[in-house]
């Protein structure tokens, strides 16, 4: 099992949309607390990440970036509680919002889980 590193990690999810379809990789996310993710899309369509669950792990539960921007960064926050959080990431093709929900998996310090 992934064990804490000294210094906090910066992850990139790449999001890939178009023709109908959205997809991101990596889709079940492994981090600690302090971690950053940096969310990149892949063409320059308006697009959104939104967690699902009421107490987010994040530094916000929801931030949408205009067409053009090709990335929504945040950081895990240091006292987020481990676990499963389902999020959401859409983006807008022409007339269509086109959605997927990944999760953020976190991970306590020793990297065991509860």
């Amino acid at each position: 099992m992934k064990k804490r590193s000294k210094r906090p990690e910066t992850f990139t999810v790449t999001v890939t949309a178009g023709h109908g379809l959205i997809t991101v990789e990596p889709c079940h996310l492994h981090v600690f607390p302090g971690d950053a993710i940096v969310w990149k899309l892949d063409r320059r369509h308006a697009f959104a990440v939104i967690v699902k669950d009421f107490m987010t792990p994040l530094e916000w539960g929801t931030k949408v970036v205009r067409r053009g921007q090709e990335s929504i960064r945040s950081c895990v926050r240091d006292d987020a509680e481990f676990g499963l959080y389902e999020y959401v990431v859409c983006a807008v093709e022409g007339d269509a919002l086109l959605v997927t929900d990944p999760e953020i998996i976190v991970r306590p310090p020793d990297g065991r889980g509860k």
